[in-house]
């Protein structure tokens, strides 16, 4: 991964085959960045997307075994239980435009990803929701 810090940003690269959540968690701790949003773009050699089912408190993963176009990536960045914890959605499209997309739990750049990280000033953290079955951010 290379980066460069631009204002109260830093613009992200990853190589090909870095996943996107450990790096991202990496480079967050080494960083010490506790709160940030993410925005990107890229190319995925293959991701494991899912939706949360709210009825079963539980996420429904399925992979994607294909390169694909990442055409978007949205998150952010929260601290869970003092360490930095990236929560990212992504859409992605196969060779033939078709997009799929939903909540990320693992990535592996294609020939690259590029990832705009703003951090924010204020400290977020996540804390449980026994309704719903998640940390969420607590504001």
């Amino acid at each position: 991964m290379k980066f460069r810090e631009i204002d109260n940003q830093y613009l992200l690269r990853l190589e090909k085959g870095e996943e996107l959540v450990a790096v991202l968690t990496g480079f967050c701790a080494q960083h010490d960045i506790k709160s940030g949003w993410i925005n990107g773009l890229g190319g995925v050699q293959r991701a494991t997307l899912g939706y949360y089912n709210l009825a079963k408190q539980k996420y429904v993963y399925r992979r994607i075994k294909d390169a694909v176009e990442l055409v978007s990536l949205t998150g952010n960045i929260a601290e869970v239980d003092g360490k930095p914890f990236p929560h990212l959605h992504a859409v992605v499209s196969d060779k033939n435009n078709k997009a799929s997309g939903g909540h990320v739990h693992h990535v592996i750049a294609g020939a690259t990803i590029e990832i705009r990280l703003s951090v924010l000033n204020e400290k977020l953290e996540r804390k449980s929701d026994e309704a719903v079955g998640l940390r969420l951010l607590d504001l």
